[in-house]
């Protein structure tokens, strides 16, 4: 099976999974970025055929309205193609996602909010490329503790046809490395970038970024804060998770109500809730004792879920990637997760 990973870089650190290169410093420039990443490839358009027979391959007919995305290196090779798409669709090249990247830096040092590329690289045979800048004045520590979250500007592409190009704001725990891209009550979490093609217009793009960026973190600095301060009893733990992970109700055998496939069915979903909410109070319950500090608050419980979902909650497989390839992905790119955005609406009232 192809690795997930395929090219990339981190500055000093290695990456979580021990793979890409280490740099000494960050990059200069755009060229020597997309060199280092192993991103100094382009990708182009190409019409879609389809074949009439599948025991003469020479017939074949242009299909209409669709067209394919291939990465030019390989143009040649069947590891060329990326995905299918309309034949309106233009190409995000990989150099543009690396400028607005260096345009961040520029809109970070004109408002004053230092900025640095951590990381960038491909996934998946470059379906996906990514860069990820720190937000080095945006670190958000609960007080009286050691409880520290950084803030992240995850820059994701696709070249698949399937992901948009887009900014998320990303919070990094560093006690245990879960992340959380929350939209919150004023700002969300994310920000879809339209145009890349105009220098002038991305430089305007990359500060509407960093504004969402920072607006977040401010909103996210006093929630944390608050949900820290907010206590739980066992009750109310106890109503946390009946609404947050409800148990199917399972009609009595005499009613006639389901039959027994059905009844089967929502007793095999009532055990995997039950397991998931086993899990989450485990999770709660650990967090209390690694910080005391933040024992039994809404925080924990938030925290419980974050790992929960990060790290124990099963992903499914796509395509030829594993669950632990695809549990990579989805946090690094699809990373606008339901459970824990409805765990916060619920601690957050």
């Amino acid at each position: 099976m192809p690795h997930l990973f395929e090219s990339g870089f981190s500055v000093r650190q290695p990456m979580w999974h021990g793979l890409g290169a280490v740099l000494e410093d960050h990059p200069v420039d755009v060229a020597a970025t997309c060199r280092l990443s192993g991103l100094d490839w382009q990708v182009a358009r190409r019409p879609l055929y389809a074949a009439l027979d599948p025991s003469d391959p020479a017939r074949t007919v242009e299909v209409p309205g669709k067209a394919i995305i291939v990465r030019l290196d390989r143009a040649n090779s069947p590891e060329g193609f990326l995905g299918i798409t309309t034949d309106r669709y233009t190409p995000v090249q990989n150099e543009e996602v690396v400028g607005f990247c260096f345009d961040l830096l520029k809109a970070g040092r004109d408002e004053g909010h230092p900025v640095q590329i951590e990381t960038a690289g491909a996934l998946a045979g470059g379906k996906i490329v990514w860069a990820l800048a720190r937000l080095l004045d945006m670190d958000v520590t609960i007080p009286s503790t050691e409880d520290v979250s950084q803030g992240y500007l995850l820059i994701t592409a696709g070249h698949d046809g399937e992901h948009a190009f887009k900014a998320a704001v990303t919070s990094v725990r560093v006690v245990c490395w879960n992340t959380l891209s929350l939209a919150l009550r004023r700002n969300k979490a994310s920000y879809t970038i339209r145009h890349v093609g105009n220098p002038l217009q991305r430089i305007k793009e990359a500060a509407q970024a960093l504004g969402l960026a920072w607006a977040w973190v401010e909103e996210f600095r006093e929630l944390a804060g608050w949900l820290a301060e907010q206590q739980m009893n066992t009750q109310g733990f106890a109503d946390f998770l009946d609404e947050l992970l409800p148990l199917p109700k399972i009609p009595p055998r005499h009613d006639g109500e389901c039959s027994e496939k059905e009844r089967d069915k929502l007793e095999r979903k009532r055990a995997q809730v039950q397991d998931a909410r086993h899990s989450v109070t485990e999770l709660f319950e650990s967090t209390g004792t690694q910080m005391p500090a933040i024992s039994g608050t809404r925080w924990a419980a938030l925290q419980a879920v974050t790992e929960y979902s990060d790290w124990v909650i099963p992903v499914r497989s796509r395509g030829n990637l594993t669950q632990h390839s695809r549990r990579f992905l989805r946090s690094m790119v699809d990373n606008e997760d339901t459970l824990k955005q409805k765990a916060l609406t619920v601690l957050g009232r």
